[in-house]
């Protein structure tokens, strides 16, 4: 009967790991700024922290950023996935389409900042 309350309680424990492993991150309040030849934002956002540093935001308050271009669907969520020094960013539109924004670098002034060839992201 020992062995049974033993492997009840170890997969119990595993349970617990898998489940606290697959929860989504939470997000946090945050205020962004985000500048691109097509357009701009400054204002509330939600912040969620990735993995090894890498983040994503989302507006508060309203369906998206902005429109990314003209005519464009709008940018719903923004993408920061950090490679080193470097980053590739990249913003989901809200008709589902994963737009590639390109490498960006931190800021040596901000460092709440990411900059590209043609936009900045800053989250405080």
């Amino acid at each position: 009967m020992r062995m049974g309350v033993e492997a009840a309680c170890t997969f119990a424990a595993a349970v617990v790991v898998l489940a606290a492993s697959a929860a989504p991150a939470l997000a946090k309040s945050a205020r962004c700024d985000i500048k691109t030849s097509d357009g701009g934002y400054a204002g509330a956002c939600d912040f969620t922290r990735e993995k090894g540093g890498s983040f994503s935001i989302a507006p508060v308050g309203r369906s998206d950023f902005f429109a990314h271009a003209k005519d464009d669907p709008g940018i719903t969520e923004i993408d920061v996935e950090i490679q080193g020094a470097h980053a590739d960013v990249s913003g989901l539109t809200s008709d589902g389409i994963n737009s590639r924004w390109g490498p960006a670098s931190r800021s040596a002034k901000d460092k709440a900042c990411w900059i590209g060839e043609d936009f900045a992201i800053c989250v405080y």
